[in-house]
């Protein structure tokens, strides 16, 4: 039996970049840029006046360290986003590459919303708006 030539890529690199997140995330530079996260102020939502009105600051504080996981949803997810990663340089070749990456990005957008949950599907459309798909859901994942 023939094998595809990227079969167990996707599952691979999840695996690769979950080992990946909980290393750093278990490491001493880790903990202690965790702990510091947790004792460093946050800086509060505030109004400022501007010549244009009020505007309000947003409250700002360290990111958290995201971890990612290694379950068959975020694996389908990876495939489901490579996949539309991949159409794109289809849509270059003149009418007929246009309708079968539409047709490919369409189907895998919706494999997309099966799989991922409601919040981690509105972070993947506010996060594919600026980058790959691939890279969007990975950040959709992260987020908890």
């Amino acid at each position: 039996m023939m094998r595809a030539p990227l079969e167990g890529v996707v599952e691979s690199t999840v695996a690769a970049a979950a080992n990946i997140s909980s290393r750093i995330a278990d490491s001493p530079p880790g903990q202690a840029y965790d702990n510091l996260r947790r004792r460093l102020p946050m800086l509060q939502e505030r109004p400022m006046p501007t010549p244009f009105g009020t505007v309000l600051l947003p409250e700002v504080s360290p990111p958290v360290i995201p971890r990612v996981d290694n379950v068959p949803e975020s694996i389908e997810a990876m495939k489901a986003a490579a996949a539309i990663d991949l159409s794109f340089p289809i849509s270059w070749v003149p009418v007929l590459g246009d309708l079968v990456s539409d047709v490919l990005e369409d189907v895998y957008a919706e494999k997309l919303k099966a799989v991922l949950t409601p919040q981690q599907f509105a972070a993947y459309t506010q996060h594919d708006k600026l980058g790959p798909s691939s890279l969007a859901v990975m950040r959709a994942l992260a987020e908890r």
